[in-house]
């Protein structure tokens, strides 16, 4: 049975403005796709509707194959969707329980490159980037075969920024696959398997390389970013 997630249909409307437009993608294990597009492009809200963690006010349809996908959210502010009260240790054995996950609280923090005594840490006591390397263990410890990640650089400075990216790259296994949106196309370049351009809620272009892309926004974006210019 295949682990690839495919979007049959995704709507997402404020009262009658439909503001996400979303059919026929897919998202193979083992690659990362990324996201692209303008801010308002409607990149975070495919995203939020695919894990069902859209804004209250908003309606959405939400169909996939296989229906009941199991998928993980990754959010631009980690540290928000971490619980103030509890140690980074106590929600991590409670997310490995559920799943049934063999795996430790040390085995899981170690994947992401922190250490067993991380789990007796606070959410307020972590950084920013390891805010991130925390809701990444809490994803990988629910066993999901997608993960869904918003901007996860967003804060970060350089250094941490490849870091957490590359770490990212290195935990799309086999049965996991990522889609992950990014507002730096210098990022995407060479850690991308597919790339999705959205433009006013939908999918304008499809491609497996920067090099490669050709919408009029695609180009546009390309136009503005450093070090990188259209084809």
């Amino acid at each position: 049975m295949s682990d690839a997630l495919t979007i049959d249909c995704v709507e997402v409307r404020a009262g009658a403005t439909l503001l996400v437009d979303v059919h026929d993608l897919t998202i193979h294990p083992g690659k990362m796709t990324a996201v692209v597009g303008p801010s308002g492009s409607g990149k975070t809200l495919l995203l939020r509707a695919l894990a069902r963690v859209l804004p209250s006010g908003l309606s959405h349809t939400v169909q996939t194959t296989p229906e009941s996908a199991r998928v993980a959210w990754m959010p631009q502010d980690c540290m928000a969707a971490l619980d103030p009260l509890r140690t980074v240790g106590e929600q991590l054995a409670q997310t490995l329980a559920t799943s049934g996950s063999p795996d430790t609280v040390s085995q899981t923090l170690e994947r992401v490159g922190l250490s067993a005594t991380d789990a007796a840490r606070f959410p307020a006591q972590l950084s920013g980037g390891m805010a991130q390397r925390v809701v990444l263990a809490q994803a990988l410890a629910m066993q999901v075969h997608t993960l869904l990640v918003d901007e996860p650089t967003s804060g970060l400075d350089p250094l941490l920024t490849q870091q957490i990216l590359d770490l990212i790259v290195a935990h799309t296994g086999p049965r996991l696959g990522v889609i992950w949106v990014s507002h730096d196309l210098r990022h995407v370049r060479g850690r991308a398997d597919r790339i999705w351009v959205m433009e006013g809620g939908a999918v304008v272009e499809t491609t497996d390389s920067v090099d490669t892309l050709r919408s009029d926004v695609a180009r546009a974006l390309l136009h503005h970013t450093p070090g990188l210019k259209p084809a």
